[in-house]
């Protein structure tokens, strides 16, 4: 559990938690709970380059012994040599798909660990993280770049571990046969090496380029293929501009990859040149060479094929390397991340979820961190405040801005020194003009966001995250998951009976409008909700933050799409039903004055005024009094 006096310090959360070990030493850990399976492809590899060099060595003895021995062909001993080298390519077979079984299950059990280790990492992140993170970004990063790091763990590591075995056991076997051939055989590989080299460095700069690329490629098409997107690109005309833009994104990943490929390519033409001219440098030597037989020979260029495919394998898995490089780092910055400590986030026991409620705001200052993308760029200083700019429900904030993996700076304080008391089972209701920290305040109430200084309390223990059936909000701008709309529903309460549904919508006044629809309550909402107007969509919030049945429930604005009618409406059927528990409701819009037990008024960040409504409708100076006169034509 966090220190209480220290939220503040979580306001940066992006730095590595500590400073990352080198790339290959945490590759390396991340097979030590799977050392057996390792050890397994190991052996298994050391048996396929056995066995493959072994098939050369036969070939030595066929043209020394059994075809031009002394007294002529020895049938026998061929068919002997036939019966073993049929063996030996049976073995190879089997040997080489057990290593494929091993490596592909091992690549699929790391691989899933990173993934839902990513998942569980990014879920906790502050809300800030997703206030100035491209989506496309952070989907890129938990599945185009897992997925490089998974065909690196089933094909390119162990491609590389069979390389340098192969390349030692046919070296090896080739010196036991004639050590001048083996020095001509391998003279020039150091220069298609260091090539390799050079080119594996490019490779892995142009790797993490390509992959932000990708990134963005994949935000522009994620942002811009959106309903909402795709309506105002259609009314302000200006589809040929976003055209031009995705077109321009997708040509700069274009143009990468072309010289990533040439760079992969330079390192294939000089191997190409090796193996060209290595077999005439060997027939140079073996011309040199007295007492060279002819099977001798013959088995040593068959080991020499064998030699420079592994060779070429590590020519091209070294260039590889470089670029899946690029994937495990950008996989460990997110693993390095400090998400935000974890709070007790399971359900309360039945007994505490209908706790009195009683809430305390002692002192509470807050202010929305600056975010500084690498180069510079500063993210959006509020990602949660008025006039709808909050986004999604219990910490689900609308994406905006750029920053992978930003530092934070403290920006202009959004809330100041307030200090409110909410008795329990009380209605309280939250005004004030836009921009003076009404949402702030219901993040905090929810548990949603830590304030910078003082505390937020609940029934006397200090709220410090998202408290699930004690804490709920609903948000102005209510996300609703593609899906049906019972599913949508109980999400809030998954064993919630088709009658419970049926009860709370008919509260909201939604039960009719989803009754009209192919399917009723299994008719599917579409993407974001996008079969509902923003009205509907706010009741169908509504109905299932009434689910929730949580000690504190806050609105946000959460009627702002309806009607005034049907506004007053819904909201006092919720004040009913949740009669005797605590309701606090922010709103601009005064429909059911009579309603509410406090008001509170904030402006500038600090509580201008706070009492019953009747009184504060007295103060005809008051700023409680003049938002009523100013929306009604008179003071109430």
């Amino acid at each position: 559990m966090p220190d209480s006096s220290g939220p503040a310090a979580e306001a940066a959360p992006y730095p590595p938690a500590s400073s990352a070990p080198r790339t290959w030493r945490r590759v390396a850990r991340l097979f030590r709970p799977h050392r057996p399976a390792v050890l397994l492809v190991l052996v298994l590899v050391a048996a396929f380059s056995a066995f493959n060099a072994a098939v050369p060595l036969l070939s030595q003895v066929v043209i020394d012994r059994a075809l031009f021995g002394p007294g002529g062909p020895d049938l026998p001993l061929l068919a002997g040599l036939a019966a073993l080298a049929a063996a030996a390519a049976c073995a190879v077979g089997a040997v080489d798909l057990g290593q494929t079984w091993v490596s592909a299950r091992t690549a699929q059990r790391v691989v899933r660990s990173l993934r839902e280790e990513m998942y569980d990492r990014l879920q906790r992140m502050p809300l800030d993280f997703f206030a100035t993170t491209r989506g496309g970004e952070i989907q890129s990063r938990l599945s185009g770049d897992t997925a490089q790091v998974e065909h690196a763990i089933k094909d390119t590591l162990p491609g590389v571990l069979a390389g340098v075995l192969g390349f030692v056991v046919a070296g090896v076997a080739m010196v036991a046969l004639s050590p001048p051939l083996a020095g001509a055989a391998v003279v020039l590989a150091p220069v298609a090496f260091w090539v390799s080299s050079r080119s594996g460095r490019a490779l892995k700069k142009l790797s993490g380029v390509s992959q932000q690329a990708r990134a963005e490629l994949s935000s522009i098409a994620a942002e811009r293929l959106s309903l909402g997107a795709v309506i105002l690109t259609r009314v302000h005309g200006r589809s040929e501009d976003e055209r031009a833009a995705f077109a321009a994104e997708s040509g700069r990943l274009a143009r990468l990859q072309v010289r990533s490929g040439l760079a992969a390519q330079l390192v294939l033409s000089v191997a190409h040149v090796f193996f060209v001219l290595t077999p005439y440098l060997v027939f140079l030597t073996a011309g040199l060479t007295r007492e060279m037989t002819p099977g001798t020979l013959l088995a040593f260029i068959v080991l020499q094929s064998r030699l420079y495919q592994p060779l070429g394998q590590i020519l091209q898995i070294s260039a590889e390397l470089r670029s899946v490089q690029g994937a495990f780092e950008r996989v460990f910055e997110y693993l390095d991340l400090r998400p935000e400590a974890r709070e007790r986030e399971a359900r309360e026991p039945e007994i505490h979820r209908h706790w009195p409620g009683a809430m305390a705001v002692r002192g509470v200052a807050f202010s929305y961190p600056v975010a500084r993308a690498p180069g510079g760029e500063q993210g959006a200083e509020e990602g949660a405040e008025e006039g709808g700019e909050q986004r999604g429900e219990q910490g689900g904030e609308q994406r905006h801005g750029q920053g992978r993996e930003p530092g934070t700076d403290h920006g202009h304080a959004a809330l100041r020194e307030v200090g409110i008391d909410i008795p329990a089972g009380s209605t309280v209701l939250v005004v004030g003009p836009s921009g003076s920290g009404k949402s702030t305040l219901g993040h905090l109430l929810a548990g949603l966001r830590r304030p910078t200084e003082g505390s937020v309390v609940i029934d006397g223990t200090e709220v410090r995250g998202p408290l699930p059936g004690r804490l709920c909000i609903a948000p102005q701008d209510p996300f609703l998951f593609q899906g049906s709309v019972a599913e949508n529903l109980r999400y809030a309460d998954p064993g919630a009976s088709p009658e419970e549904l049926v009860r709370v919508c008919e509260i909201t006044r939604i039960h009719e409008r989803i009754m009209a629809l192919p399917g009723g309550y299994e008719a599917r909402v579409g993407e974001r909700g996008a079969l509902f107007s923003g009205g509907e969509r706010q009741r169908v919030a509504l109905a299932r933050a009434l689910l929730a049945d949580a000690s504190v429930l806050v609105l946000d604005e959460a009627t702002s799409a309806l009607d005034p009618l049907t506004e007053a409406e819904v909201v006092e059927a919720i004040l009913a039903e949740r009669r005797g528990r605590t309701t606090v409701v922010i709103t601009h819009r005064f429909g059911v004055l009579d309603s509410f037990d406090t008001v509170v008024a904030l402006e500038r960040g600090r509580v201008a005024e706070q009492g019953a409504p009747g009184d504060l409708r007295g103060e005809p100076h008051g700023l409680y009094a003049r938002m009523v006169r100013a929306q009604t034509g008179a003071a109430r």
